[in-house]
């Protein structure tokens, strides 16, 4: 009789693989975020920039390119950003008519049995 079938081997190690490629995944991109920073800090700037001039022209060709006019332009670069409206409390009074009377309400003791 087996206990374990190869389904059941393969879904207990599925979740654990996973993690761990995703976090040699996440290793990797920092460290290439890290050699990126590095070279673009260094005085090799300039020649990595020209090296990787041909991809750029290559993706400003691909990118589907922006056509502004001249008049929206300048309509644009002229207004002033707007704030979103914001609500404002509104203040109802209330008014409370309480009737004016002089009498004064007498209480009078009622008997209690005594136990």
């Amino acid at each position: 009789m087996k206990l374990f079938g190869r389904g059941a081997l393969l879904s207990s190690v599925r979740t654990p693989l996973q993690l761990a490629a995703m976090t040699y995944v996440g290793a990797a991109g920092l460290g290439g975020l890290a050699v990126v920073t590095g070279i673009m800090l260094s005085p090799a700037r300039d020649a990595v920039q020209e090296v990787i001039q041909p991809a750029r022209d290559l993706v400003e060709r691909i990118v589907v390119p922006v056509v502004v006019l001249p008049q929206a332009s300048a309509t644009v670069s002229a207004v002033a950003p707007r704030s979103a409206p914001t609500a404002r409390p509104v203040v109802v009074p209330v008014v409370i008519e309480r009737a004016a009377t002089t009498e004064v309400a007498k209480v009078e003791p009622t008997p209690t049995a005594k136990p």
